[in-house]
């Protein structure tokens, strides 16, 4: 039993990997890299800052990307739909002749759009005693800084 004893007190028959080592004096985990084990390992403060301000850069003008795309899309689906409202409201002047009055009148469409309203003005030419010039703009009613229009033109003649 004595000579098991002496064997187990013996370094060499044990395995054990230590947690720490000493180098130059001071204690060195392997796990965990140290600023004496390797000088090139890690980032400074100012490649940190310097990458966030790259990452800062490229985020903001993907917002402001997106905020434009945003901006344009709402003023095309303007166009389509003042497009629509302005030959629906040509073909109600054309078919009605209630409405086709020399003048200059406002309204909305109610109904189904009333964000949007409209002015026409009818007015006979020189040319010819039954054609008439016929405008109508199509305006956005939100409340907005730059209020979005559009206007359509054409010559008409007037059944007798």
């Amino acid at each position: 039993m004595k000579e098991k004893s002496r064997n187990s007190m013996n370094p060499s028959h044990h395995s054990i990997i230590p947690l720490f080592h000493f180098s130059g004096g001071h204690p060195v985990n392997p796990v965990i890299p140290s600023k004496n084990c390797c000088p090139c390992c890690g980032f400074t403060l100012l490649e940190v800052m310097v990458s966030m301000v790259l990452i800062a850069t490229a985020l903001l003008a993907i917002f402001r990307l997106q905020a434009q795309n945003l901006d344009i899309q709402s003023e095309s689906q303007f166009m389509t739909v003042a497009r629509l409202l302005a030959q629906e409201r040509l073909s109600r002047i054309a078919g009605n002749p209630e409405e086709f009055s020399e003048g200059r009148s406002d309204g909305s469409f109610d109904q189904y759009y009333p964000e949007f309203r409209y002015t026409q003005e009818i007015r006979r030419t020189a040319a010819n005693g039954n054609l008439y010039h016929v405008s109508v703009g199509i305006f956005d009613d939100e409340k907005r800084s730059l209020e979005r229009s559009f206007s359509i033109e054409t010559f008409m003649f007037k059944p007798q």
